[in-house]
């Protein structure tokens, strides 16, 4: 399977071997999927950028607008349960 994303201008394109993702049937989508998750177990020392990626699009989110009187960064957290 031949991932592959291209960004920038108006040249924006996502494809899994040669289809647009958003053409994908949901057999293409499902299979796409396991073939991910396979690799991911196979690369189990990429968990940390999976679980950053996933949480932040999918998370619900906490914003704590005070800065910290330490630092000034703010804080946000992202949750879900699967």
């Amino acid at each position: 399977m031949k991932l592959a994303m291209t960004t920038g201008c108006i040249a924006d394109s996502l494809t899994v071997d040669g289809v647009e993702e958003i053409h994908l049937s949901t057999p293409q989508r499902k299979r796409a999927m396991r073939n991910l998750a396979s690799w991911y177990l196979k690369h189990p020392e990429h968990l940390n950028s999976l679980l950053q990626h996933t949480l932040e699009l999918y998370g619900k989110e906490e914003y704590n607008e005070r800065p910290c009187s330490c630092c000034g960064d703010t804080i946000t957290t992202y949750e879900m349960e699967i």
